[in-house]
């Protein structure tokens, strides 16, 4: 521990409220630094085979170790009272190394391979060797979550990064869980809390290179961690949704039909299907209560979103995930008493003032299903006959409604949004980051010339910041922040 207390230098992370954290950062650098001797152990070709596997266990108890203390980086960065948060989250940049660390431990797995020993091993996800460097990659994803989560000015420097971007963008990838590693998925949902939202270019130059990025086997993935955690309560679905929408934002909106049809289109995908599309289709009637069952351990809706609307929209993107060709066969046996289950949960969602496009054309569907074919549908934007909707296999109603979308914009003469998010220029008009000095958020923001980090609402708050205290630190955040990020 002796030799990492130089890292932090005077002033930094001090006082009786930021103590435990000081520590818990000392900690994880101790960490690292043994992580790093002992992969040079691993990798050491003059071991024997006893010597070897020592060294190796070893090195997975250390990441094991790292692993944990990361995950409670994250929970002491939320635990810290709000007049400390701010502060903290800028201080802890002044840590020699700890976000090039967290960088590079993030990134050893998913973009580069840290030894030649590990290479032959990397296309096995479920081997020992793979599995240790995901346990790495994972801590530098709670690292990084807890540093970006309170600094918004930090998380526009990170998206910027074509590193960070290319690593993340690999780790949906090449993240392949079973049933039994799904837990593997927490620090990376915990990341995408952090880092996310962020700007609509962000989200198109990461799928630019290698084409839009398919994320359909994290679904499926993500379903067996909730049913894990929820103990297979219906509930699980709620969960479901709020993290599946996280690797969805990294996706663009209109390339995300082979994320779905791919999530569960295996055989042996069907039990998990039909599971969750059962779990969508029914219970919706405490969606609105807070105190439901279903809304207990899921995540609070953001500012301006009601419950109902969030669990509505959650219950519409299973339903899009699952009608594999036998949860079809089944909407096709039992379309009479899905159209009155749909009908009941879209009244609940009108109730409320709410209304979601994508029931709309489920429901027009099943009502196509009872009606002859001259009749016309009234539950889809316009009405048509059902013989349209007949013709079209379940699977592919979303992309109708896609299509439909975008041809009434362009119509309109309006942009069709690409992603989740707004671009930069709308986000640094609704949510700029607040002033170092005063906290203001204005648009008309500027951020230090040097450093690029410290962002002011005027030039008179960015002399007081200079005088303040900046002047001393510039250079240093610029060598732990900007230069590591470059």
């Amino acid at each position: 521990m002796e030799s990492v207390k130089a890292v932090i230098g005077s002033g930094v992370l001090e006082g009786a409220e930021l103590q435990s954290l000081r520590d818990l950062v000392l900690q994880i650098l101790s960490s690292c630094e043994m992580v790093e001797t002992q992969m040079v152990s691993v990798t050491d070709s003059t071991h024997t085979d006893e010597g070897h596997c020592h060294c190796f266990e070893c090195f997975e108890k250390s990441s094991s170790d790292l692993l944990l203390q990361s995950a409670l980086f994250g929970e002491a960065m939320s635990e810290l009272p709000e007049t400390v948060k701010g502060r903290a989250s800028f201080e802890i940049l002044l840590v020699e190394s700890f976000l090039d660390r967290a960088l590079r431990v993030f990134q050893c797995w998913s973009l580069h391979c840290p030894a030649p020993y590990f290479r032959r091993f990397l296309q096995d996800f479920a081997s020992p060797q793979t599995q240790v460097l995901v346990s790495l990659s994972g801590a530098g994803a709670h690292l990084l979550s807890g540093l970006l989560t309170y600094n918004d000015r930090l998380r526009q420097m990170v998206w910027k990064s074509a590193v960070f971007k290319n690593a993340l963008r690999e780790t949906v990838v090449k993240l392949r869980p079973t049933p039994e590693t799904a837990e593997c998925l927490k620090p990376y949902l915990n990341l995408l809390v952090g880092c996310l939202p962020c700007a609509e270019e962000d989200i198109e130059e990461m799928n630019k290179k290698g084409g839009p990025l398919n994320y359909g086997h994290l679904l499926r993935a993500v379903l067996w961690l909730c049913k894990a955690e929820h103990g297979g309560r219906p509930s699980f679905v709620s969960r479901w949704s709020d993290c599946s929408s996280q690797f969805g934002c990294l996706g663009l909106w209109d390339q995300r039909d082979p994320s779905f049809k791919s999530a569960f289109s295996g055989v042996d995908a069907n039990e998990d299907a039909m599971e969750l599309f059962l779990s969508a289709v029914s219970g919706f009637e405490g969606d609105g209560d807070p105190n439901a069952p279903i809304n207990r351990q899921s995540s609070h809706p953001p500012e301006g979103e009601s419950l109902c609307y969030r669990r509505g929209r959650g219950r519409s993107l299973a339903i899009e995930a699952t009608l594999n060709p036998a949860v079809c066969a089944y909407v096709y046996r039992e379309s009479s008493a899905l159209l009155e289950k749909m009908l009941r949960l879209r009244e609940a969602l009108r109730r409320e003032g709410l209304n979601l496009c994508c029931f709309d054309i489920f429901i027009a569907w099943l009502e196509s299903q009872q009606a002859a074919d001259g009749a016309t549908v009234n539950s889809f934007i316009h009405q048509l006959p059902a013989a349209f909707f007949k013709r079209i296999p379940p699977f592919s109603l979303m992309q109708v409604l896609q299509t439909a979308v975008k041809q009434i914009a362009e119509g309109l003469g309006r942009p069709v949004q690409t992603t989740a998010f707004g671009s930069r220029a709308k986000r640094r008009e609704e949510r700029p980051p607040p002033c170092a000095t005063c906290g203001a958020r204005v648009a008309s923001y500027k951020f230090c010339a040097k450093c690029k980090l410290l962002v002011y609402c005027g030039t008179e708050c960015q002399k007081v910041g200079w005088k303040g205290g900046h002047k001393g630190r510039c250079a240093q955040y610029k060598a732990n922040v900007f230069d590591v990020l470059d």
